[in-house]
């Protein structure tokens, strides 16, 4: 990805409206400034929706957004990959490992949350177990898995019921369902500069 263009959800960027929206980077303890490598905080210049994006449902819940600067890659600033729809990755986070939920796995546990018509959105996948899950304030944030030493941007924070509860996934948009879309969109804002 570009170094002016980073994933949100698109929840984050619709709530976000008419604010100031920045973009932290390199933050690995928000409780403190004290840590050993200093994280760097963006002004953001745009956000762009996804069009298909569903309020409802929350299909589709994904943004990019364009920073005022670029950033600048550090030891603690890196860029992550956009994987290819239909590719695998490994079920560990970089942090914590979470188990990745097959979608019909995933449908039949939110079914029991929300009824027996739901359906969830080919456009979402599901990971976590009980105590290792996102959680609140994560919405936006990426679920990434590493394949020969590259790491991938597989999904973003969308929602879940509660936290790391048993049986109880949280979803995330399945990042590779936009490549073509997050590609596009990054090379008419470089022809736009």
């Amino acid at each position: 990805m570009a170094s002016q263009m980073r994933t949100l959800s698109r929840h984050i960027g619709s709530a976000s409206k008419g604010a100031s929206l920045k973009v932290r980077l390199g933050e690995h303890d928000v409780t403190t400034n004290q840590e050993a490598l200093r994280h760097e905080e963006y002004d953001v210049a745009s956000v762009v929706p996804y069009p298909g994006f569903n309020n409802g449902t929350l299909a589709h819940d994904i943004a990019l957004v364009r920073l005022r600067h670029p950033a600048k890659r550090r030891a603690n600033i890196d860029v992550v990959c956009v994987p290819k729809q239909g590719s695998s990755h490994s079920v560990v986070l970089k942090e914590i490992p979470v188990p990745l939920w097959h979608n019909s796995e995933c449908q039949s546990a939110l079914r029991q949350q929300f009824g027996q018509d739901y359906v969830l959105p080919d456009t979402s996948l599901c990971a976590g177990a009980e105590g290792r899950d996102a959680c609140d304030g994560d919405g936006g944030g990426p679920l990434v898995c590493e394949k020969g030493g590259q790491w991938y941007q597989v999904g973003l924070v969308s929602f879940g019921i509660g936290c790391g509860r048993r049986n109880t996934p949280g979803v995330y948009t399945r990042v590779a369902m936009y490549q073509q879309w997050i590609m596009d969109t990054v090379l008419r804002y470089r022809r736009v500069r």
